[in-house]
């Protein structure tokens, strides 16, 4: 967790952007304290963003007013970030993950680092036309590839071989 000016340093907006903070470089979490639901969101300048729960895409560099269910965290993820997720489980369990699936956010060019038990995994992605290849350099077991934004390809490929493009199903409330 960090706070906005860590990561955008060259946006003095974000500077001032309190009770909102980064998880990583790719989302940025914005809870709601006030009961009505309502708040203002601040999304950094440099990138667009897209709507966790909604997949909407947001210009960065401007303020939001958000409403949502005080059960639902405003939750924004950097347009072209790679964001693995595994399976809900009642537990973390030992080693490494499996069955990971991929989490396209823009279905556009980007690349990340998972650190994981077994080592350090690059996963790159290429977007080409309505193809997005997916290369996963490491241990992670990456079985899946979901997409989210209006803009999805009609095709994948993850290390090569075709797979099947599936929407992504949050695990969260929408």
């Amino acid at each position: 967790m960090r706070a906005l000016l860590v990561d955008t340093p060259d946006d003095p907006t974000a500077w001032t952007s309190d009770l909102q903070y980064r998880l990583g470089t790719d989302l940025l979490v914005a809870p709601v304290l006030d009961p009505c639901g309502e708040r203002a969101v601040y999304l950094p300048a440099g990138d667009d963003w897209l709507d966790a729960a909604t997949g909407q895409r947001h210009a960065g560099g401007r303020h939001l007013r958000v409403r949502v269910p005080l059960d639902r965290l405003p939750l924004y993820v950097r347009r072209g970030a790679l964001v693995p997720v595994a399976p809900p489980a009642t537990t973390v369990a030992e080693g490494p993950f499996r069955e990971v699936t991929l989490v396209s956010w823009g279905g556009v060019d980007g690349v990340g680092v998972v650190h994981d038990d077994g080592g350090d995994t690059t996963v790159t992605a290429t977007r080409d036309g309505d193809t997005l290849r997916v290369r996963v350099d490491g241990p992670l077991d990456v079985r899946r590839v979901s997409v989210v934004g209006a803009d999805a390809p009609r095709r994948i490929t993850l290390n090569g071989e075709p797979v099947p493009v599936t929407p992504f199903e949050p695990w969260f409330g929408t």
